[in-house]
This record gives C-alpha cells, structure tokens and sequence, in this order.
C-alpha cells in the first residue's frame, strides 16, 4: 500500500501516542476547528509567546547584537534568564555554534525533521544538543523517557555527516536541557550507540504501524473512560469530532507544549528578528 510521504518529528510523534485520532485529525485531514476549539487553543499563548521570544532573544545574541540591545524591555526575572542561558551558552568553548538550526533526515520514505536549539561542536568531535526550557525542572524522569530526547541525538547523528561533522559517535553526543528557572542545574543526558540503535529501531515500529492505517476509523480513539476523557479528550481541540463528554467541572488541563507542534501558535504573533 502506497502512503503519500509526510514529514515525521518529535510532535508527531507524541500526538500519535497520545491518541491516533487526534494525530489523523491534525496531520491527515483537513477539517476545521470549531470555534470553541479555537477558544481552548488561547489558554497557553502567553506560555507560548515567553517561550519564542526566549528563544528569538537567544537567537539575536548569537547573531551578535549585544545583550543590553537585546534585553531592553524584556521583565527583570526574564533578561536575568537570559543572561544566564547565554553565559552558559559561553562556557561550552565549542569551535562551531549553530543556533536554532533545522536538521532533515531520510528515514525510509519518510522525512525525519529535528530542531535544535543550540549545536556546539568542539575540535574533539564531541557535540553538545542544548535544548533551552523556559520553566523548570520538574520531573526529570519524564524528560529522560521523552519523545524529545530520542529523536533530537538521533538526528543530530544521522546529519552529521552532512554538517562535515564525520569524526562524530554517539558517545560524542550529549543533549542538554537548560532550565531558566533552575539555571544551575542543567540535566545532560550523554548518548550512546546503543540508544542510537533502539531509538531506530522503535522509530522504524512506529512508522511501520502508521503506514499500515488506513481511513480515519483505522486511527483509534483513547479509551472512553472518565479519567482518560479528562486529561486526554478535554483539552484537545478536536474533541467535538468524537463525541466525548467529560465530566470534570474544574479548569482545563494545558496540552503539553513541551510535546505538541506549536508552528500555528507561531505563525499567530509577529517576531521579526529584523
């Protein structure tokens, strides 16, 4: 069965193991949003929003523009944040830094796309993935276990060769998430050409089992039991194509934006790096 190839990363990814429908709904259809649905996707711009222009000021300071330029503007608690991303960002001494940099892979007939944050290369060939968090460090096992965490060494690796980075291993590489409300405790998550084999393996399953669906019905919805339906059908925007009635009467819980696409968030404010 021939499937029309679709560009597949870490979003993707944890939408379709959240719930298959909604990764159908998202990605392989093209049916609107309600109005209400519209209305449940506000609740996290302002989380949304402090993320970019975190990032888009990281950005800027590689570009060369001073910081005092920069953080002009910016609350106090958020330019100090800044300034310590940056001198951590300084203290890695690599030869080659790139910065918000998009990498693509071939992987079979699919596309496998990764952003990094920050690359830093050092002579040794060692790389070091940084991946900037605006908040903090709440549950490290879950970043550990992240869809997040497998794929973005993965790529790194894979594209490596295509950087003109060909003295490069897995046990060169380590990812990096920086928090900026626990700067002094970065998690480094070294990476091994063990990891490198599992991560192909269960991205090759995966992409395996969505090849082989086929019609909306074939992408499953979650479970239809209360707590499920709370935490998983409640805050999704599409939640009005499967029928589902939740039965908590208290705030909706976020989607998870550290998991979820968020290019439509984006496209909603104006950034410009000119």
């Amino acid at each position: 069965m021939d499937v029309e190839p679709i560009e597949f990363n870490q979003a993707r990814l944890s939408a379709f193991r959240r719930c298959r429908r909604r990764f159908f709904l998202k990605y392989r259809s093209d049916k609107p949003l309600l109005e209400r649905a519209l209305t449940l996707a506000d609740r996290d711009w302002d989380a949304a929003r402090l993320g970019q222009r975190f990032h888009l000021c990281m950005e800027r300071l590689a570009r060369g523009l001073p910081m005092q330029s920069v953080a002009n503007g910016l609350p106090t608690e958020q330019a100090a944040s800044l300034t310590k991303a940056w001198d951590y960002r300084c203290s890695l001494r690599a030869d080659q830094f790139l910065t918000e940099y998009d990498l693509t892979i071939p992987f079979d007939h699919w596309l496998l796309t990764a952003r990094a944050d920050l690359l830093a290369r050092c002579s040794d060939g060692t790389v070091t993935i940084v991946d900037w968090k605006t908040g903090a460090n709440t549950n490290a096992d879950r970043l550990r276990r992240s869809d997040q965490a497998r794929i973005l060494p993965y790529v790194v690796l894979e594209a490596s060769s295509s950087l003109g980075w060909n003295t490069v291993t897995a046990s060169g590489i380590t990812l990096v998430f920086w928090f900026a409300q626990d700067p002094d405790h970065p998690l480094h998550l070294p990476y091994s050409q063990r990891q490198h084999e599992q991560n192909r393996s269960n991205l090759a399953s995966i992409m395996d089992m969505i090849d082989g669906l086929e019609g909306e019905e074939a992408f499953v919805r979650v479970p239809d039991d209360p707590a499920t339906v709370d935490t998983v059908c409640r805050p999704c925007e599409y939640i009005h194509y499967c029928e589902r009635n939740p039965t908590s009467a208290g705030p909706v819980q976020p989607i998870d934006y550290e998991e979820e696409d968020l290019e439509a968030v984006w496209e909603t404010f104006d950034f410009s790096l000119d």
